[in-house]
């Protein structure tokens, strides 16, 4: 989950067309924009929610192993480090958050 940088705003960034060269073996990247509803009631203000982020970056492998075969390459690192470096641009590092999950799909193809 992601929080914009300085001036940075969805509108100033969509389309994203940000994908880095030399990305890797990876199978689906998608960046998702948060909207705004004009709902009554902004259920994101309900029970003490941090401050809305500003969207949500997926990458997803085939495996955790394919995963890890690829960072562990000197090709995997510098795709890393030249994402990084793009992501620096436009995303507040200190304001947003990183992790890993394994997917469990209970309705669906999955």
């Amino acid at each position: 989950m992601v929080r914009f940088a300085g001036d940075e705003t969805r509108e100033s960034l969509r389309p994203s067309g940000r994908t880095p060269e030399g990305r890797g073996p990876d199978r689906y990247f998608a960046w998702a924009h948060t909207v705004d509803l004009p709902l009554e009631v902004d259920p994101r203000g309900l029970g003490g929610m941090d401050e809305p982020f500003d969207g949500v970056v997926e990458i997803w492998w085939d495996s955790i192993e394919t995963l890890l075969e690829a960072a562990m390459t000197p090709e995997g690192g510098k795709a890393h480090m030249d994402l990084v470096e793009d992501e620096k641009n436009f995303i507040d590092f200190s304001r947003s958050a990183m992790w890993f999950v394994e997917e469990e799909v209970f309705i669906g193809d999955g």
